[in-house]
């Protein structure tokens, strides 16, 4: 699912930002690479693509594969899984290998930023924070999703990632977000990737 567009140029062509924007794709796992450039070149030029955040919060550590952030519809983190995903008996397998659960390294990832941004004096209660589980390897997932800790919305496939502006779009919908001001999304872009200048 990479980009077919030159290495010089998929950038300059991508309508959503990558921050920061000299980031090196290749630091980071090949299936996260994929779904950076899909995002990059799917999602409008009023998102932020942010990858690999790491967090470390009262001496836990996670990391956010991708944060996707805008002023109108706020913090999106996704927790990245290539390979054929199944789940079975409360396994989780990607190409028949064991995974942790993505759904619980989301969820902790997200208590781990909203207290990180908590302690920068950033109000959460001005933006909502939502998170999903992508699986770009595979295009079908199950209707009832893979138990009450990972419903099917909050699972993006390699068919709905595309669409991932969408998908965002409707999650909001059922609980809309306020929108941020630039001084707003500036501090909280810092406090994401404490590296990025622009």
């Amino acid at each position: 699912r990479t980009s077919s567009r030159g290495q010089g140029s998929e950038y300059s062509q991508a309508m959503a930002h990558l921050l920061p924007t000299n980031f090196d794709l290749s630091q980071i796992e090949e299936s996260e690479q994929g779904v950076v450039r899909e995002l990059l070149s799917a999602m409008s030029d009023s998102w932020y693509v942010i990858p690999n955040i790491p967090i470390t919060v009262n001496g836990q550590d996670r990391e956010i594969d991708v944060a996707l952030v805008s002023f109108e519809h706020g913090v999106h983190i996704l927790e990245i899984k290539g390979g054929i995903i199944t789940v079975s008996d409360g396994q989780w397998k990607s190409n028949n290998i064991p995974l942790q659960d993505p759904a619980l390294q989301v969820t902790a990832a997200l208590h781990n930023l909203v207290k990180r941004l908590r302690k920068m004096k950033i109000d959460t209660r001005a933006f909502r924070i939502h998170k999903y589980v992508v699986f770009p390897d595979i295009n079908d997932f199950p209707a009832d999703g893979a138990g009450t800790g990972c419903p099917r919305e909050m699972v993006v496939t390699g068919q709905d990632l595309p669409y991932m502006e969408t998908v965002v779009e409707h999650t909001n919908l059922r609980d809309a977000s306020s929108v941020l001001s630039t001084e707003e999304i500036a501090r909280l872009l810092r406090a994401l990737r404490p590296d990025i200048t622009e």
